[in-house]
């Protein structure tokens, strides 16, 4: 988040896409998709009708257990397949206006997609709209490489055979084209959607393998189980936590990620008391997957640097 020079402030939020530019391009105006990804926080659906054209407008409403958001706008610029901009606010706030700009960066087979969202005047709403669009970004990535049609749920088929998910098949939007380290990367973006964005630590059995090893040096469980106790160990502190990722590397049957993270301390962790404040942090994973499935986990956490923040260490001196 930076303050432009009108005191307002400005957010940005980048994900690389592996897809073309023109096929992420109308992936986003597409308003039967968008109900797919157009998710942040604890929005649990969302509906919308675009005009895409410059001076027209759009709704979308975001539906979540105990309330509905809606958004409303006009396009400004409409430059396909490079380039997109709109107001934003709010239906029960019609004087805060704010802009959004999307751009689509073509780097040949794939696209790195960076929103831009400006003049906001109050630093929080910033802050909250930078995790919203990050969420976003990474649901809209995970749609793409699902190849799911409009509503359609990501899973296995339904079938006793052990199968991996569907996303991880050959398909006519990848016109058979993927090789297998692309597949391998997709099904990391797909967990860390569902176990880190989404705090759905329960909904990402099907992507592990049923042989799965983790390499946690803290004592928990085995296998999955106690994968998911450190998830939830982690969601209790830190509730809002938001992942980014930075890089993703696939090699042979291995994918690294490097990925940074931000949310507010509201649980104990350690036995410290929750702070309130916002903590930032990195951490490096490495996967090791078989038959498109995470069969093995290891992880390397900025822990010292998050102790620190929540007060577990103390902070190192200054130097003079």
């Amino acid at each position: 988040m930076e303050m432009t020079g009108d005191g307002r402030h400005r957010i940005q939020v980048r994900r690389r896409i592996p897809a073309p530019r023109d096929i992420v391009y109308e992936a986003w105006i597409d308003p039967e998709g968008l109900r797919d990804w157009m998710c942040p926080g604890d929005i649990v659906s969302a509906e919308a009708t675009l005009d895409v054209r410059v001076g027209g407008s759009f709704h979308i409403t975001m539906r979540s257990k105990e309330r509905v958001h809606e958004h409303v706008g006009t396009y400004r610029i409409v430059e396909p397949p490079a380039k997109l901009s709109f107001t934003w606010s709010g239906v029960d706030s019609p004087n805060e206006i704010t802009l959004v700009t999307v751009e689509f960066l073509d780097q040949g087979d794939a696209c790195e997609l960076v929103i831009t969202h400006e003049r906001f005047t109050k630093a929080d709403i910033a802050q909250r709209y930078e995790m919203g669009w990050g969420t976003i970004a990474t649901k809209f990535a995970s749609y793409l490489a699902s190849n799911k049609k409009p509503s359609q749920k990501l899973g296995v088929a339904e079938s006793q055979e052990r199968q991996a998910p569907i996303f991880a098949r050959q398909s006519p939007f990848w016109k058979g084209t993927l090789m297998q380290e692309e597949l391998n990367k997709q099904v990391v973006r797909e967990f860390t959607r569902i176990f880190k964005n989404e705090h759905n630590v329960d909904g990402i059995a099907n992507l592990f393998h049923e042989d799965f090893t983790h390499h946690f040096r803290m004592p928990v469980a085995p296998g999955l189980e106690g994968f998911q106790q450190v998830g939830r160990m982690m969601n209790g502190a830190f509730p809002d936590v938001v992942v980014t990722e930075e890089d993703l590397i696939a090699g042979g049957d291995k994918v690294v990620e490097r990925s940074s993270a931000i949310a507010t301390h509201k649980g104990s962790l350690m036995g410290e008391k929750p702070t309130n404040q916002r903590i930032h942090w990195t951490e490096i994973h490495i996967y090791r997957l078989h038959d498109g499935k995470i069969r093995e986990h290891w992880v390397e956490m900025a822990t010292m640097e998050l102790l620190q923040q929540i007060g577990a260490l103390p902070q190192p001196a200054k130097a003079a």
